[in-house]
């Protein structure tokens, strides 16, 4: 039909424009340089638990808020694996054990799934800002921080222990590790 046939030259087209786009831009960013802050003022631990304390205070807002946290459908399923200690591939196995069985073992309370979850994101934030620290300065540092800990999604999603949230935790701190090993 031409509906279809207009849709696939739209696509294509789209398709093209976002390639020469990107290269472009792949090739401005070819001539930046980013200077390496050698000298930090700082400390690497204060810096770190600076970011860290900011990020948990942040959230533990965010929790407090939304106490004992956003638990949907999808999580049911985790909590009884998790409670039952049978676990399957519905899941990732790594995200059941580390955010919902490990919090649980300690406690033994359904409330501390979403309390170790929004620890686990701190301390990645802490990590994510010494490093962005270390690059860079303060300044840049802070307002990076800010402005993942100031947005409203950010609070909502992690009071939310969906395997989502665990996902992009873990591809945060990958491209801070990659980030620090590169740079």
């Amino acid at each position: 039909s031409s509906k279809a046939i207009g849709l696939s030259v739209f696509l294509v087209a789209a398709l093209i424009l976002s390639l020469i786009i990107s290269s472009k831009i792949v090739a401005a960013l070819q001539d930046v340089e980013i200077k390496n802050n050698n000298s930090p003022t700082l400390k690497k631990k204060t810096v770190f638990f600076s970011f860290f304390a900011a990020s948990l205070f942040v959230m533990l807002l965010w929790y407090w808020g939304f106490f004992p946290g956003s638990f949907v459908y999808d999580t049911a399923w985790q909590y009884k694996q998790a409670i039952n200690n049978s676990y399957n591939d519905w899941h990732p196995f790594w995200h059941t054990i580390v955010f919902f069985s490990f919090p649980l073992k300690l406690t033994g309370e359904k409330y501390s799934i979403v309390l170790f979850q929004i620890i686990y994101f701190s301390l990645i934030m802490g990590y994510m800002g010494m490093v962005i620290y270390k690059h860079s300065s303060t300044k840049i540092a802070i307002i990076s921080i800010a402005y993942i800990l100031l947005h409203p999604f950010t609070g909502i999603i992690v009071s939310c222990p969906i395997k989502d949230v665990g996902f992009a935790m873990a591809g945060c701190l990958a491209m801070t590790m990659v980030t620090e090993a590169y740079f």
